[in-house]
């Protein structure tokens, strides 16, 4: 049956055995998960059983496109990436880049790969010729040479998902990579692959895209681009891409060093880390494809230390957030060099980065001495970080430990040393709760991908918006009058963990289209226009409420899919030293608050809160989803 908007088919990829099987996609299926992390759920639960290990033949790596892959709509063309994560539980991410698009213009909607190969291999899929190769002559280099390697031999116009030597040694921290920029996300992301003897995947798709509307498309992708250009900060967007925000951290105290107790000198932040640093290596910006955007870069070092180097750079903020004030590098110069040498071995810059400032925390006070770390005192300096990432990668030394993040060192250190951590399931957060107590930190404590809240970030980021202008937010992203009432009832002004249910089912919204989070592109996109968009894509009208139910469904069989790995209420918290120590801001005690500063938060509170939660969801108090919602959610029988 031909589908509109879809390729029609999933790619079923065994390793163990080298079947390759494409099936037909049901248009049931595609109607109730839609596509994107949405679908990924749905084949991610059908294939790993309760309890697998995720470095197991067991385990299964999916990539998923969406339904806006491919068509011609600015800042949609995301591929999501999903496995049972050998961090956290689960591993999910939106990722960039054109990988989705050409598996989908290749005639495949998603890909499932399982098993194991017994020797390296990588995977190629050119239309409808899809090959399992050998890899011995890739496995070993580093994930740009053997990206190079490939696009050498199949020509650069192919995407290619790669792992590096961390994640060939199954590195829980370590990441994969599309074309050398765009990440497959964090929580062990190359370690999944590796644990398969998959060194790459290459594809290319000539097939193109059929929309049910084609015509009334194109003028209303028009009209999107149209608004984008009158975005007030487009230009500063599309010359810093997310550096754009990297002065204001350190302004705000939220740059933090020292394991997370101290926000970093902010004369020095900006002195080393500021926009006009920054100019001095920006060569070019590079934008994903349809999109003018142009968020990542080409570092390009001129002079001073590495000059010569040039790398590339997707989100820079995060990078210099991870590197430099953290460990106390002088300028962008180390930061690019950092970053170089951790995506050439296929290393998490936010796990390294966090593992390595705990065990910091842990010699300075005297927990470990310096024979724990191969004889070796750690200094926040740019030799101690390049030593680390190349000991974590090859598995040297301590640097077996520090490879499988807060989880290995737990392992070797002892459990204690949890209450000192800050870490959910295993991750590493982005936000500090003590800076500003929003939707994104309490999807911390309540994520199903761990301490990585990607589908909780939303306007909260930001101190001091006004409960009406929050409330304009909600109706924007479909809150019923209903559920705002309970929502806005709070007496602090809204109950942040009320919001943060509709927040995530938005974010997964968005995911499930493939749309960016970037600003200058996701705000071009509400309810109404989402719900119209995929009429003309796909010709099927599923209305807002269809929409919004299919995020629901796909976000619940995540959870269910986490329950049935052993997840429980006990995996909802936040870092207990958020809730007992300050956070240094310039010498001033900063102690966690709800968003509005009317009150310090406690343990209880945030017992509360998750209670809040699970029943705005239709969870019982363990976090279960209880029969109702899934009868509502046509889940019943899973």
């Amino acid at each position: 049956m031909a589908m509109f908007g879809y390729a029609g088919q999933i790619l079923r990829i065994d390793l163990s055995t080298g079947e390759i099987k494409k099936e037909a996609l049901n248009p049931e299926m595609a109607n109730k998960f839609v596509g994107g992390i949405g679908m990924s759920a749905k084949l991610l639960y059908d294939a790993v059983k309760p309890n697998t290990d995720a470095l197991s033949p067991g385990n299964a790596l999916i990539a998923s496109s969406t339904p806006f892959s491919g068509t011609v709509l600015i800042g949609a063309n995301k591929t999501d990436w999903t496995s049972k994560s050998p961090l956290s539980g689960l591993a999910q991410t939106a990722s960039s880049g054109d990988f989705g698009t050409n598996l989908k213009w290749a005639g495949y909607d998603a890909m499932v790969i399982t098993g194991k190969a017994e020797k390296p291999v990588y995977i190629t899929i050119f239309d409808d010729e899809v090959r399992i190769n050998d890899a011995s002559h890739l496995w070993g280099k580093d994930l740009y040479e053997a990206t190079d390697e490939l696009w050498d031999q199949y020509g650069d116009n192919c995407t290619i998902l790669c792992t590096g030597p961390a994640g060939e040694k199954m590195a829980r921290i370590s990441m994969a990579y599309t074309n050398k920029i765009a990440s497959a996300g964090r929580k062990g992301s190359g370690a999944v692959p590796g644990s398969k003897n998959l060194k790459a995947i290459v594809a290319k798709g000539t097939k193109g895209l059929k929309a049910a509307h084609t015509k009334e498309l194109l003028k209303k992708a028009d009209e999107i681009y149209d608004r984008y250009q009158q975005d007030p900060l487009l230009k500063q967007w599309m010359q810093l891409g997310t550096t754009i925000a990297i002065e204001q951290y350190g302004k705000e105290g939220k740059a933090a060093w020292k394991n997370w107790r101290e926000s970093y000198p902010v004369d020095k932040h900006l002195s080393r880390f500021g926009v006009q640093e920054f100019l001095k290596v920006r060569e070019i910006s590079i934008p994903c494809m349809l999109c003018p955007l142009g968020c990542k870069l080409l570092y390009n070092l001129r002079e001073g230390e590495f000059a010569g180097l040039e790398t590339l750079q997707s989100c820079n903020v995060g990078a210099v957030l991870g590197y430099g004030p953290k460990f106390d590098l002088v300028g962008y110069n180390q930061v690019a060099k950092c970053h170089d040498t951790a995506n050439r071995l296929g290393l998490d810059t936010v796990e390294f980065t966090a593992a390595l400032d705990f065990v910091m925390e842990l010699q300075e006070r005297g927990t470990i001495d310096e024979k724990v770390t191969d004889g070796l005192k750690l200094e926040r300096n740019l030799d101690t970080v390049l030593t680390w990432l190349h000991k974590a990668a090859n598995r040297e030394g301590f640097g077996n430990v520090l490879a499988d993040g807060y989880p290995g060192i737990f392992a070797a250190l002892g459990q204690e040393l949890r209450k000192d951590a800050i870490q959910r399931k295993g991750g590493s957060p982005d936000f500090d709760a003590r800076g500003v107590f929003g939707t994104e930190i309490f999807g911390i404590a309540v994520g199903v991908t761990g301490a990585h809240a990607n589908f909780a970030l939303g306007p909260t980021v930001i101190g001091g918006r006004e409960p009406a202008w929050l409330r304009r937010y909600c109706q924007r992203i479909g809150i019923s009058e209903e559920e705002l009432d309970r929502v806005f009832s709070d007496p602090s002004g809204f109950n942040v963990a009320r919001l943060t249910r509709y927040v995530e089912r938005w974010n997964f919204l968005l995911d499930i289209m493939g749309i960016c989070s970037r600003p200058p592109l996701a705000r071009l996109y509400n309810l109404e226009l989402i719900t119209e968009l995929y009429n003309l894509v796909t010709g099927v009208d599923l209305g807002s409420a269809g929409l919004l139910s299919a995020a629901d469904r796909g976000l619940t069989l995540l959870k269910l899919f986490d329950i049935s790995q052993g997840a429980t209420r006990e995996d909802d918290y936040l870092p207990e030293r958020w809730l007992t120590e300050p956070f240094l801001v310039a010498g001033k005690e900063v102690w966690l608050h709800d968003y509005y500063n009317t009150k310090r938060l406690t343990k209880e509170d945030i017992e509360i809160l998750l209670d809040d939660y699970y029943e705005e969801r239709g969870w019982d108090n363990d976090g279960v989803p209880m029969k109702k919602t899934l009868t509502e959610l046509e889940l019943t029988s899973l």
